[in-house]
């Protein structure tokens, strides 16, 4: 009776897992919608010609705690006013960089 329980397990199993197989198996994986970049790894495909330009945006971003906000001195002296002014990048212009 043990002996037949395996073997109706094993067929389950197998069952299983060949009705899990699907019609597309071994096909090349499709582009992923709304980009240039194809859904199988290591390949590479050129950007499309029609993309828009981008905007040009900085991103900075500063990891710390309420020292790096600037906790106790004034908002020209707090790390994040430094940061714009050794980057040669005035207030006015800090806003739409986001930091």
């Amino acid at each position: 009776m043990d002996h037949l329980l395996r073997i109706v397990c094993l067929v389950a199993l197998l069952g299983g897992g060949l009705w899990s197989c699907d019609e597309q198996f071994g096909k090349p994986a499709p582009k992923i919608q709304g980009t240039s970049v194809d859904a199988r790894p290591g390949t590479k495909s050129p950007p499309p010609s029609n993309a828009a330009p981008r905007p040009e945006e900085r991103v900075l971003v500063a990891f710390g705690d309420s020292l790096t906000a600037g906790l106790g001195v004034s908002p020209e002296e707090a790390y994040p006013a430094r940061l714009t002014a050794g980057l040669g990048v005035s207030p006015e212009e800090a806003y739409p960089a986001r930091l």
